[in-house]
């Protein structure tokens, strides 16, 4: 058994997995104690008018979904391919 299919056997088995790189632990992957059951039908009725769904989007949006800008957590400006 490899890959995901051995850390599913694992933590089927209640046990916590500890991803390191270098020795240095990077993740843990741990059982979940309680699976809550979803409630069906939550977003019934839930509607965005077409007004909003179709707005233009704000300049610094679209500056920012093109990874123009840089802000407080540190997106930074794509580099130029131009000279």
């Amino acid at each position: 058994m490899t890959g995901l299919g051995h850390i599913q056997h694992i933590t089927e088995l209640e046990a916590t997995i500890v991803i390191a790189r270098a020795g240095k632990p990077m993740a843990r992957l741990v059982p979940i104690e309680t699976m809550t059951r979803r409630k069906p039908g939550a977003w019934r009725g839930f509607k965005i008018s077409n007004e909003a769904l179709f707005a233009p989007m704000d300049p610094e949006d679209v500056d920012a979904a093109e990874g123009k800008h840089t802000d407080e957590f540190g997106i930074t400006l794509r580099r130029s391919s131009e000279p």
